[in-house]
């Protein structure tokens, strides 16, 4: 019996382990060559960095990525100071996997808050321990942005 109480602990708190951090292949920090190294061939390195000053940072990555059915155009977005992996942007490669998006975002993340004017456009929101993920619906065409906080 005084075996079984360690094994039922861990039993009863794996579900309140924290959300898993970052996204698909990517960690947080990580450089644009090393993004590129864990894509496996689904992301490249820009030729030319897009700048965005206002955030201090830049987009110096960008590819494609499948997650089963779903299929995604993907940007990547460093911190402009240390280089370090910040945001991932992704939007379906066809506005017909719109929902299929929606569906995935919730299936993985739970139920998100909405907000936003009616008919022009809707974001969703989804807040992890890490991270921040929101989903906008502007004309019938869907984005993501997944940030670290």
């Amino acid at each position: 019996m005084k075996r079984l109480v360690p094994v039922i602990t861990v039993l009863v708190l794996l579900p309140l382990a924290p959300a898993r951090a970052d996204w698909a292949y990517t960690k947080w920090g990580m450089s644009p060559a090393q993004v590129v190294t864990a894509s496996k061939g689904e992301a490249s390195l820009k030729a030319k960095r897009e700048k965005l000053e206002e955030m201090n940072m830049e987009v110096a990555a960008d590819g494609t990525h499948s997650d089963g059915a779903l299929k995604l155009r993907t940007a990547f977005e460093f911190d402009a100071g240390s280089g370090g992996l910040r945001c991932v942007l992704y939007a379906p490669q066809s506005s017909a996997q719109d929902a299929l998006l929606m569906q995935t975002l919730t299936k993985q993340y739970g139920a998100p808050s909405k907000s936003g004017p009616a008919g022009l456009f809707e974001n969703y929101t989804w807040k992890t321990a890490t991270d921040e993920i929101i989903l906008t619906i502007e004309n019938k065409r869907s984005n993501v942005s997944h940030c670290k906080k």
